[in-house]
């Protein structure tokens, strides 16, 4: 069931484990630019991505087989309606042995500020971290994606 509803759920979101190429939607192959996001405040998310103190990190630190990265909106009608099933996603995969530490999840929020990214979080059990990107400084070394865009990079 898990294997059937990932594939399921990545195909319907166009995610062929790309990887991103710098200032270019992300490309099969492509390097991740450099991201430096700040260290989640929450204990449970720092352990979670298996970092510790205080200030920034980069998503190539994380010490996981891939991270699947959701850039979202909390204005878009999409980006709502398909946070359910990304929610089961992490679930699924969290309740998996074989998987659990082999990939996590992330959430970006193009052009939300802490308030909305975490206002977006809790309306849709958002159960992974999110980060706020209110001056789509993400979104734009990303290549300046759509929302909603899901990209696993390995």
């Amino acid at each position: 069931m898990l294997i059937y509803l990932s594939v399921i759920f990545l195909s319907s979101l166009f995610v062929n484990h790309p990887t991103f190429g710098a200032n270019s939607p992300p490309v099969k192959g492509g390097k991740l630019p450099v991201i430096n996001l700040p260290v989640p405040k929450n204990p449970n998310e720092k352990i979670y991505l298996g970092i510790s103190g205080d200030g920034f990190f980069k998503i190539h630190q994380l010490k996981t087989t891939a991270v699947l990265i959701k850039i979202f909106n909390l204005y878009c009608p999409v980006c709502q309606s398909t946070a359910s099933a990304m929610a089961e996603l992490y679930h699924q995969i969290e309740n998996h042995p074989d998987l659990k530490e082999k990939m996590k999840f992330i959430g970006i929020g193009a052009g939300n500020s802490l308030l909305e990214v975490e206002g977006f979080k809790q309306t849709n059990n958002i159960p992974f971290p999110v980060f706020p990107d209110e001056d789509f400084e993400i979104h734009k070394v990303l290549g300046e994606v759509r929302t909603h865009f899901s990209s696993l990079q390995e």
